[in-house]
């Protein structure tokens, strides 16, 4: 938990979080209001593209 930075998968869990860990669950309500939804039909459609310019972009 602390090294990955995942919450856990199952929502019952949050319950199971000691306090001192919850500001680093990205599902904690606080967590919540800092996150960006992703735009899952923009990446439908530009993966392939979008994947190809960051290639580009990370083997300069």
């Amino acid at each position: 938990f602390d090294k990955l930075g995942q919450g856990p998968a199952n929502p019952a869990a949050d319950a199971l979080i000691p306090a001192d860990k919850k500001r680093i669950n990205p599902v904690d309500p606080d967590n919540m209001k800092k996150q960006i939804a992703l735009d899952m039909e923009w990446y439908a459609k530009n993966y392939g593209a979008a994947l190809d310019e960051y290639t580009k972009i990370i083997s300069a």
